[in-house]
């Protein structure tokens, strides 16, 4: 049954309905090893619910997590498109704040270490890519401006 996949899923990428405590109010601090281990997890199981993932990644404070967090992202959005169409045109129309905030500080704060970690940077242009084909025209701009950097 894919509702109870979903279910199982959403709890692997730390999501359960939204009763739960708010995270977003508790102070936070994210070592390297965490931030790999999220984005880890994220990678593997985040693409089953895009919303859930997003407010997750609200929750435990995308500040913290950037720039790890790219990754998780990019490969979302690779497995939703072959897992679902239709969720994954439907996340790419929604310009969410945290994608928004991942770009801007993609290219402002973290450009030298996204540049510098080639995982990081073809993950980073991979996502730009996916956010342009969807329509994106931040996205081309700043796909511009990080090949050109």
């Amino acid at each position: 049954n894919s509702q109870l996949k979903e279910n199982l899923y959403a709890s692997l990428i730390f999501s359960g309905d939204r009763s739960f405590i708010d995270y977003s109010k508790i102070e936070k601090y994210y070592s390297d090893y965490d931030k790999n281990f999220l984005a880890n997890a994220f990678s593997l199981y985040a693409y089953y619910n895009f919303d859930r993932f997003c407010n997750t990644i609200r929750q435990l404070d995308i500040k913290l997590l950037m720039p790890n967090i790219i990754v998780s992202f990019n490969e979302t959005f690779k497995k939703l498109k072959n897992y679902d169409r239709n969720k994954y045109d439907a996340a790419i129309k929604t310009k969410t704040d945290d994608l928004e905030y991942l770009i801007y500080k993609g290219m402002t704060d973290y450009i030298e270490i996204i540049k510098s970690n080639k995982h990081l940077s073809d993950s980073f242009e991979s996502l730009l890519n996916i956010l342009v084909f969807g329509g994106w025209v931040e996205a081309a701009i700043a796909l511009d401006i990080f090949l050109a950097h």
